[in-house]
Order: C-alpha cells, then sequence, then structure tokens
C-alpha cells in the first residue's frame, strides 16, 4: 500500500513538473506585464455570479502552451463593411446612408504563425503609394480609426482562463471571460496575496494559477439597482491551498490548448478580408490588390485552408419584402455574434416591436435564451431593446431581470430592417483590455454605437 502511495506521489510530481517550467516569479511577471504594456470550443462556460460568492480555482496554462502565465489576450481587429442588397446596389439605411456591417478577425498569423497578414500587408502598400504619392490626405486619414472617420483599424480585447468552481468540481474545467476591469482587479488581488506571501518566501510562485502555490480566489457579484459589480479576492493562507491534484492535472493536459480555441481564421474569415479589401482598393484607385506582394500574400492564406471548410462570407443582404411576407423564415442557428448582428440590423431600421421584422427578433432572441439556457426574465410586455440587454447580459453573466405590465402589442407593416453601423472603440494599448460587457447601445467589445 505504501509503495502504491508512493508511486501515485511520483507521478503527481512528475506531471506538475512540466507546469512548474511554465510557471513565472514575481519579478517574471510583472517585467512580462510591463513590456506587454508598451468558441468552437466544448470547454462549458463560467457564470459570473450576480449575487454572492464563488470560490475558484485559477487554472495554469498547460504544459507546452504558446505563453506561461494563466490567460490569453483576445484581440480582434473589425472591418468595416460596406452591405449590398439583392441586386448588388448599395444597400441604404433609412436615413439615406450606406448600411455598413462590422466582421471581427483575427490577424493571420495568430492561426498561421509565419504567414504574413493580407490587411497589414494592404495598409503597407497603400501607406507607401499615398506616400510616394504625395497624398498627405489618404497617409492622415489611415491613422484614424473608423469612429474618428478614417479608415484606420478597431480591436477589441479580452483576457481568456480556464478554472473550476471549488464547490462544483464535478462540471469540470470551464473557460472564463474578463473585462477590462476585472482582469485589472484579479491583478491586484494576486498582486496583495503574492507580496504577503513574498514576506515568508521570496522564490514563491502566483498565489493566483501555480501549478503548486495557488490559493482559492473568491468571486463575489453584488447587484444594486440592476447592476451587477464584482470583485475579487486571492487568499493568502495556506489552509486554502489548491495544490493541482493529478485528476485535475490530467484533465488539464487533455483540453485543447486555448491557442487553438480563440485563434480561429478560416474561409469566412478569408472571403470577408477579401471584401473589405476589395472596397478599399476600389475607394482609392491604386490597385494594390493587383500588385505580386499581394497575390502572394493571399495565396499564403488560401492554401492554408482546408478544402472542406465552405464558409463564406455573403456582403448581399436579402431583401425580406421582395419574398412572400408570410413565408416563413429559413431555419438558422445563431451564435451571439449572429443575434447581436440580427438585432443591430433590426433596431437602426426603425421598425418598431408590433411589426413582422419585430416579432421575428424577438423571437430569435426566445429561442436563443431557451437553447443556451440562459437565465432571463421577460414578461409579453418586455420590449425588444430590454430583452436583448438582459439576454447579453446573462450570456456575460451579468444578468439583470426585466419586468414590464404592459400588453405585447399586435404586428403592423413596418419597413424592413436595414443593417447599422456600430462604431468601434479605439485601439487600446496591448494589455488594456476593454470591457466584455454588450448592451443595445455598446453593441459588442469594442465597439460603440451611436
Amino acid at each position: 500500500m505504501a509503495e502504491e502511495f508512493k508511486e501515485q506521489e511520483e507521478l503527481q510530481d512528475d506531471l506538475l513538473a512540466g507546469f512548474f517550467k511554465n510557471e513565472e516569479t514575481y519579478e517574471e511577471t510583472t517585467a512580462r506585464e510591463a513590456e506587454e504594456n508598451s468558441f468552437s470550443s466544448q470547454i462549458p462556460r463560467f457564470q459570473m455570479p450576480k449575487n454572492g460568492e464563488v470560490d475558484v480555482r485559477i487554472l495554469p496554462l498547460k504544459p507546452g502552451s504558446k505563453q506561461s502565465g494563466w490567460a490569453y489576450q483576445l484581440r480582434r481587429l473589425f472591418m468595416k463593411i460596406n452591405v449590398l442588397d439583392a441586386n448588388g446596389n448599395p444597400k441604404l439605411k433609412q436615413d439615406g446612408g450606406q448600411a455598413v456591417m462590422q466582421i471581427p478577425v483575427i490577424r493571420v498569423g495568430q492561426a498561421f504563425p509565419g504567414l504574413k497578414d493580407p490587411i497589414d500587408t494592404f495598409r503597407s502598400l497603400l501607406k507607401g503609394e499615398a506616400e510616394a504619392q504625395g497624398n498627405t490626405g489618404l497617409v492622415e486619414l489611415m491613422k484614424k480609426n473608423s469612429f474618428e472617420g478614417g479608415i484606420g483599424l478597431n480591436f477589441d480585447s479580452r483576457s481568456v482562463a480556464l478554472l473550476y468552481e471549488l464547490e462544483n468540481k464535478k462540471e469540470g474545467i470551464k473557460i472564463a471571460e474578463f473585462s477590462f476591469s476585472q482582469f485589472k482587479s484579479i491583478l491586484e488581488a494576486r498582486d496583495t496575496a503574492w507580496r504577503k506571501l513574498q514576506k515568508y518566501d521570496k522564490t514563491c510562485k502566483s498565489p493566483l494559477s501555480s501549478a503548486e502555490n495557488a490559493r482559492t480566489t473568491t468571486i463575489t457579484g453584488k447587484t444594486e439597482n440592476k447592476k451587477v459589480s464584482y470583485s475579487f479576492t486571492v487568499s493568502s493562507d495556506d489552509r486554502e491551498l489548491q495544490k493541482l491534484a493529478l485528476d485535475d492535472a490530467k484533465a488539464l493536459v487533455a483540453l485543447p490548448d486555448l491557442n487553438d480555441i480563440l485563434y480561429v481564421y478560416n474561409r469566412y474569415h478569408y472571403t470577408a478580408t477579401l471584401a473589405f479589401l476589395k472596397q478599399l482598393d476600389a475607394k482609392f484607385g491604386y490597385a494594390i490588390l493587383e500588385r505580386e506582394e499581394m497575390q502572394e500574400v493571399l495565396n499564403a492564406v488560401e492554401e492554408k485552408l482546408p478544402a472542406s471548410d465552405t464558409t463564406v462570407f455573403e456582403m448581399k443582404i436579402k431583401d425580406a419584402a421582395a419574398g412572400d411576407a408570410n413565408e416563413e423564415p429559413e431555419d438558422e442557428n445563431y451564435n451571439i455574434d449572429t443575434l447581436e448582428a440580427a438585432y443591430i440590423a433590426f433596431a437602426d431600421s426603425g421598425a418598431s416591436d408590433k411589426s413582422q421584422d419585430g416579432l421575428k427578433i424577438r423571437a430569435i432572441m426566445k429561442q436563443f435564451i431557451v437553447d443556451n439556457e440562459l437565465e432571463v426574465t421577460y414578461t409579453r410586455t418586455t420590449t425588444n431593446e430590454q430583452m436583448f440587454d438582459a439576454l447579453i447580459a446573462a450570456f456575460d453573466g451579468d444578468a439583470e431581470p426585466v419586468d414590464e405590465t404592459e400588453a405585447e402589442p399586435e404586428p403592423e407593416n413596418e419597413p424592413e430592417p436595414e443593417v447599422n453601423e456600430p462604431e468601434p472603440e479605439t485601439e487600446p494599448e496591448e494589455e488594456t483590455p476593454p470591457p466584455t460587457r454588450r448592451t443595445a447601445t455598446s453593441g459588442r467589445p469594442g465597439v460603440r454605437r451611436k
């Protein structure tokens, strides 16, 4: 029995040794963060508590990960693409402006290391041509983001980590996303505990995520006036030591790398990028896409995409008025991004909740709530905007109850919805991810609506 126990202990020590090599000292962590500052996955999603406390164990990145520490920074850029109608003509909003859509995409190099990014290459060639032609106006325009009326790129960022709930370990490892304020609060809580521990052991590893030295992290949610605030505490108490158990280490190693989960680039992103660049090329007239260097970059990316990937970006929007008004909509599986795009299109159209389009988007939201088992409270009188806000809040783990008393309106004829033009935030600093809180007025992370 003693020999069996010793064998298990040696196996655990060997497995944990791989994690120790991937960990950082306090000095290494602060140095890395200072330098950085100058879900196709089946992993379940962690839901932040609306009220009360949840004790979690933040997990380290597994051995072999492409970076050390405990979280990946997911950064995406948004391509502003003009929308066409079913006939290929520019689609206009009710105010007469061009309808556009914002398509998020990661840089190609994140998915395919070593490859040049088509957008970066295009911008470099365009800037060089503009400077050669003395087009200072275009050079200045490239420095401004879309919100400022320019053609600069717009980014959103978030921190993504793995954890498990101490009281619900049977639910397994979960994936968690943290906003800017949440991420910074976690780092502050970690450093507070780390400094206390360093008084007794200058070489101690992170109390937040170390395989051997991590303690309990407590996440506290508090709702006041329908607004949820969060606080984070990392314990420095040895009685709350959460050394990574052998079974937990095996489960973590068996999971796909976060890098492979977050950094996905498929044919949809590629075709959307082509549409985006073709519109820019036509606008400025420098024929950048015809350049040999540009073609080489595009061909290299396309060769990386599997033939089985048939996803294609479509910039044409079907005109619902052209079909049978009583025709049932085609079945479509909505994720959070496509749902939000559908709602924004409805909201920007000016159509009322009574309209056919209003009832359609409401039905889509109801089905999304059911499919994703979201805790959203609504009544017949809840407006579409209120339902959307509650849905997004629940999806982000920041739910707010909705309760109204008036009767739901009957449908009436309204104009079809147009595609909205969400305005993104300016590009943040490398290690300053903006909030992931999303509402009807704020749009997706890093996107600001007028």
